[in-house]
Parts: structure tokens; C-alpha cells; sequence
């Protein structure tokens, strides 16, 4: 057994085990794991057996993992008690299952070039014609990238009639794809009723100006539609669940962290928890953060629950990206490119919050988004973008939330109320609606923000 080979059946028992005795576990991966990348036939069965469990709705330990293999002739053939002893009492961490399957797949990979490689020297050294032996190579080549590549052609006809009954079914029952809102009319009016399926929207604005606020707002009324995922990696769980319970309540926030809250503000906070018992929010504040880490928990949610309404996270910044020695718009770039491709997996819209530009505070204009940090990524991967800012400091109340950036509709701006007391948002006492940018006065000389937008 060569080392690469060693450490790959290491990476397999690690995931086996994983798989054996997490329910998190198998709801993150299970369903991603390719048998043509397990080296081991023992492994095959087992992940074939789970499989078998999960279509019957079946409860998987180790009993009725034996008598699925039994049934399926692996018990006591392929697979033996002792192979299970030897999983379940392999050392491995439940929530790196996905970091194990990573390197099972990058192993499978790595071992099928380096038999590959070895079939064309052995071609070569026996005399092959050239034309043969680049034959050969190109598809052997050929074969290994068609491996890597798990996406999928679709026929442009049957692409075309499912996207006909999308429309139908749109018009059936309109707003229907509509997955997240914020629950303020002119804002949502401006995205075209919310977020839907399958979008990265990023909600950009310097610190202070209430994009944690906003955010939260999303998640509650989202909330009420289906399960969402809220990564906070700033503030805790219990700070994030405060600032929630104010805006439904509507308590002075200062005197609740000072203590100095009143009777009949616990009462109006206790209203609020009732208020909010049925709604369905996961919160993840863990420091230390990577976007694997978050699709792979949304992913476990939806199966668990299923359905998944939104993901929030805030923000990108504080995310960990996957290779730390690399400059920093490169890892940016990866990171909204995993969320872009997050939000497809899931079928789910993922809300994403970002810094802008430090240099923005010194300039007396609208933001643009040029103005977010490490903008050319984010602008290229998100379907949507929205940015916040105060156009007078001394007007605390007025904040403007531009959609400089829409996919499918035109970009624009609306003007929101800020409670600071409260932290939430809300409509103007005279609600000027959502202007579209053709109808700007001030219209960015960067021209930002076309329909469609790319």
C-alpha cells in the first residue's frame, strides 16, 4: 500500500465513521459521497446499506446497519463485525464530515492520475505509435476531468418546457417563488417581492449604519414562510436573539443592556418571545467560520426539516476563507463564488452582508459598488446587491437602501425609517415608494445598477 494510498483509506474510515453515528452527519454528506471514489469495497456496502435505510425512513445504528448488509448479501461477505468494530471505534470529529469528503474525493482523484500516468509510460515504453499513445493519453486525460466535473448537460427542449411551466405556475400563483422578504413594502416592492430561489443577494454599508438590524429583520419574516440559517459571527446567539425580541417588541434597547428596563418592558418582551415561538431560526455563532461550514449546516437543516426559506450571514468579511496564504481578493473571490454556487445547491436564497470601503466616509455621495471591499467578486458573483448609507448624518432616521444591482429587475432606491431604540426598520411616516434609476436626480456617474446587471 502506497502512503497516498494509506491516507486515503484513513480519510474513508474517518468519513465511514462519521456516517455510522451522526445524524447531522449523514444529512450533510451522505448524499454527495460517489462510491467510485471509495478504494475500499467494504466501505461501498456500507454507504450502499445507509442509503438503502435512509429511502425506507429507516433509523440507522449499528443493529439495523447489519441487517440491511445481510439483506443486501454483504454481512459476513463484504462487510464482517469486525470492519464495524474497527469504524466504530476509529477516532474521528463528527462535524468534519465534509472535510472528510473532501479529501476522499481529492484522493480518488489523485490516485486515478497516477494510474492513469502509469498506463501511458507503460504504452510508451513498450513502442506504441505516437498517435496511439496521444490517443490513449487524451483519453485517459479526458477521462480524469470528466470525473472532477460533476455538472451536468440538459437538454435545451426539456429546459425549455420546464421553464415554461415555471411561468405558468408563476402565473398561477404569483409571488409564488418568492422564498425571503423583510417585511418593509417599499423595499420589497424594489427587489420584485423579495428573494427568491437560488440567489446570492449582499447587503453592503459601513458599520453603524444597520445592516445587522436589517438582516435580522429578513430572517423573522422569512422565518414565518419555512426554517432559516442565521451564522452570526459577530455578535452571539443570545445578542442576536435580544436585538430580535426588541424589534417585535418594540423596548428601548439602550435600558434593556444597561438593566434599566422597566416591568412593563419585560412584559412586552415576554409578548414577543410568545409571538415569536412558532418561528423556525437556527443560529450558528461559531468564531471560526468557513462557507463549506455553512452550506454544509443548511444543507443538514433542510434535510432535517424540509425546507430551507433563507441563510443569512453576517458578515463576509468574517468568514474563514479555505486557503488563508492566499491575497485576499482571491479569497474573497472563492468565498462568493461558494455562496453563489451554495444558493443553486440549495435551492434557497442566501442573504450575505459586507463591508464597504473605509475611504467612502471621507466622500459625500451615494455608494456605489466600486465602494465594496474587495468589489470585483462580489459584484460579479452576487444577483443582487443592495447597499445602505445616511445621506445627512444629522437626520439619524433617514437611511436609503439603493438596489445597485438586481438580476432580473432594475436597480433603484428606497428611504427607510431607523428606530435606533428599537433597532428596526421601518417605512417613512410618508413613504416614498421605490424610485427606479432612470427617475434618479442623482443619478452615479458610474452608471451602476443596469437591469439584468452583470
Amino acid at each position: 500500500m502506497t502512503a497516498t494510498t494509506d491516507i486515503a483509506m484513513r480519510a474513508e474510515e474517518c468519513l465511514l465513521s462519521c456516517l455510522l453515528t451522526s445524524e447531522d452527519a449523514r444529512a450533510e454528506t451522505l448524499s454527495l459521497v460517489e462510491c467510485a471514489w471509495l478504494q475500499d469495497a467494504r466501505h461501498v456496502a456500507v454507504v450502499q446499506a445507509l442509503r438503502a435505510l435512509e429511502q425506507r425512513q429507516k433509523p440507522v445504528d449499528p443493529t439495523t446497519v447489519a441487517a440491511m448488509l445481510a439483506e443486501l448479501g454483504h454481512w459476513n461477505t463484504v462487510f464482517t463485525p469486525t470492519d464495524m468494530s474497527r469504524l466504530l471505534g476509529r477516532y474521528f470529529i463528527a462535524g468534519n464530515a465534509h472535510v472528510y469528503l473532501a479529501q476522499v474525493r481529492d484522493f480518488a482523484t489523485l490516485l486515478a492520475a497516477e494510474k492513469a500516468g502509469q498506463e501511458i509510460t507503460a504504452a510508451a515504453r513498450s513502442g506504441m505509435p505516437t498517435d496511439k499513445l496521444l490517443e490513449l493519453a487524451t483519453s485517459k486525460i479526458d477521462a480524469l476531468t470528466d470525473t472532477a466535473d460533476s455538472g451536468e448537460t440538459i437538454e435545451f427542449q426539456k429546459s425549455m418546457g420546464e421553464t415554461l411551466e415555471l411561468i405558468r405556475e408563476r402565473m398561477r400563483l404569483p409571488g409564488g417563488d418568492i422564498m425571503a422578504w423583510s417585511g418593509i413594502d417599499s423595499l420589497d416592492r424594489g427587489t420584485h417581492g423579495g428573494l427568491r430561489a437560488n440567489q446570492l443577494t449582499i447587503l453592503a454599508a459601513r458599520p453603524s449604519v444597520g445592516k445587522s438590524s436589517l438582516a435580522c429583520q429578513y430572517a423573522t419574516a422569512s422565518a414565518e414562510k419555512g426554517p432559516v440559517l442565521f451564522v452570526t459571527l459577530e455578535m452571539t446567539s443570545q445578542e442576536l436573539t435580544e436585538r430580535i425580541l426588541v424589534q417585535r417588541a418594540r423596548v428601548d434597547f439602550g435600558r434593556l443592556r444597561d438593566g434599566t428596563q422597566s416591568p412593563q418592558d419585560l412584559d412586552c418582551l415576554v409578548n414577543a418571545a410568545s409571538e415569536l415561538a412558532g418561528v423556525t431560526m437556527e443560529v450558528m455563532d461559531a468564531s471560526r467560520v468557513t462557507v463549506q461550514d455553512v452550506i454544509a449546516k443548511a444543507r443538514a437543516i433542510k434535510r432535517r426539516r424540509g425546507k430551507l426559506s433563507l441563510v443569512v450571514i453576517d458578515y463576509l468579511q468574517l468568514l474563514t476563507p479555505d486557503d488563508r496564504r492566499a491575497p485576499r481578493e482571491q479569497q474573497v473571490a472563492g468565498m462568493t463564488r461558494d455562496l453563489k454556487n451554495g444558493a443553486k445547491a440549495l435551492s434557497c436564497p442566501i442573504l450575505c452582508l459586507a463591508q464597504m470601503n473605509r475611504e467612502l466616509e471621507k466622500l459625500n455621495r451615494a455608494p456605489r459598488l466600486s465602494d465594496l471591499r474587495e468589489s470585483g467578486a462580489i459584484e460579479q458573483d452576487a444577483d443582487n446587491v443592495l447597499l445602505m448609507w445616511r445621506p445627512d448624518d444629522r437626520e439619524r432616521e433617514k437611511v436609503e437602501v439603493i438596489v445597485a444591482k438586481q438580476r432580473n429587475g432594475p436597480a433603484g432606491k428606497c428611504e427607510l425609517k431607523w428606530s435606533g431604540r428599537h433597532v428596526v426598520f421601518s417605512e417613512q411616516e410618508r413613504p416614498t415608494g421605490f424610485a427606479e434609476l432612470s427617475t434618479w436626480n442623482d443619478m452615479p456617474e458610474d452608471g451602476f445598477g443596469q437591469e439584468g446587471g452583470e
